[in-house]
């Protein structure tokens, strides 16, 4: 359809009808180019190629979570804990998000987090301890804040191989009411 065909059939009499041309008529010109680069076909909107990462070749980075961990209610360190053991070698960002549920009566610190997997290129064990954020944009490894307000969040990227991805969690409380917190962790796979 031509566009001085939609418009001469076009003939708006109420406000209703005015504004619905307005609108037709300012949309109109977009549709027209999205229908002559689709080869006469409607184009159909499609967010998620719109949002899509592309390689340098590109061909589709596909992003997509491999595994989830939420820990709550936790009154004690977590020793070496498996988070994902990835099918074949490759990329991960390992994402974590640590709250103070429950201050501890006299003194509390939680964190840090630890990360161990091997090495995708030369198969040697790795452990790093994770940077985290605080709400007031200080960069940490653990926090002493003994509040609810206390959070610590980060991500860190890593060259795995198909062995465990494995996560800790250092703790220490002290007084008659124990610090209680929950802990949330994603690996993703680029």
């Amino acid at each position: 359809m031509q566009i001085k065909n939609v418009i001469g059939k076009l003939k708006p009499t109420g406000v209703f009808q005015r504004g619905a041309c307005i609108v037709l008529f300012l949309l109109l010109p977009v549709l027209l180019m999205a229908q002559s680069r689709s080869g006469g076909r409607p184009e159909a909107w499609n967010w998620a190629n719109r949002l899509s990462l592309t390689n340098a070749d590109q061909s589709p980075a596909v992003l997509y979570e491999f595994t989830e961990a939420d820990l709550t209610n936790q009154s004690a360190p977590v020793t070496q804990t498996t988070l994902c053991t990835p099918a074949a070698t490759g990329r991960f960002r390992i994402s974590a998000y640590l709250k103070v549920t429950t201050p501890a009566t006299t003194s509390s610190t939680l964190g840090a987090v630890t990360l161990k997997w091997t090495d995708g290129t030369d198969s040697v064990a790795q452990s790093i301890t994770m940077t985290m954020s605080t709400p007031a944009g200080g960069v940490t490894g653990s926090s002493a804040g003994n509040s609810t307000a206390s959070v610590l969040n980060g991500s860190s990227y890593i060259y795995a191989s198909s062995s465990a991805i494995s996560y800790t969690i250092g703790y220490t409380s002290s007084g008659a009411t124990a610090m209680v917190y929950e802990a949330h962790f994603t690996c993703e796979e680029f």
